[in-house]
């Protein structure tokens, strides 16, 4: 009895030496946020000047204007918010996510490609306008991406 208790205080111990862990890399996170129409690359548009150019796991990007994308933009590990006032546009470059990112658009988003790569999830409660928009791998997968549309995908 003894030795199943001394068993259970080490898994207990474990348990929250690692959810400490988790939660001091997330307390390094930052969100990255629009707070006036523009091109992605300009500094004017996002919240303290700070453009998205290194963005790290755990970090969060909300679009919240009009933002015209003047670069490929490649995010691994993140969480991206499209609000229902928020627009993400180019006819030239593309939108690539991978890891476990997970992409909400409540907004309008107009890319020429879009990739939701492995892990991540893209749930589509707005507009999305693109040349194509693919997945890696089947979403029956346990393990792979998906996309959950509950709007408008529009391909052409």
């Amino acid at each position: 009895m003894e030795e199943l208790f001394l068993n259970f205080v080490r898994v207990k111990k474990l348990a929250y030496i690692f959810f400490t862990f988790l939660l001091t890399i997330n307390a390094f996170a930052e969100t990255y946020r629009t707070v006036n129409d523009g091109f992605w690359t300009d500094a004017n548009v996002w919240l303290d000047n700070q453009i998205p150019n290194n963005v790290n796991w755990g970090d969060t990007i909300i679009i919240d204007n009009r933002i015209e994308v003047d670069q490929n933009l490649n995010f691994y590990d993140i969480v991206f918010i499209v609000t229902n006032n928020g627009v993400l546009c180019s006819n030239y470059y593309s939108l690539n996510f991978n890891g476990y990112s997970t992409i909400f658009n409540n907004g309008y988003i107009a890319m020429r490609y879009i990739q939701v790569g492995p892990g991540s999830v893209f749930h589509n409660n707005g507009t999305v306008r693109t040349e194509q928009i693919t997945e890696s791998h089947s979403k029956k997968e346990p393990d792979g991406e998906y996309i959950d549309n509950g709007s408008t995908i529009i391909e052409q």
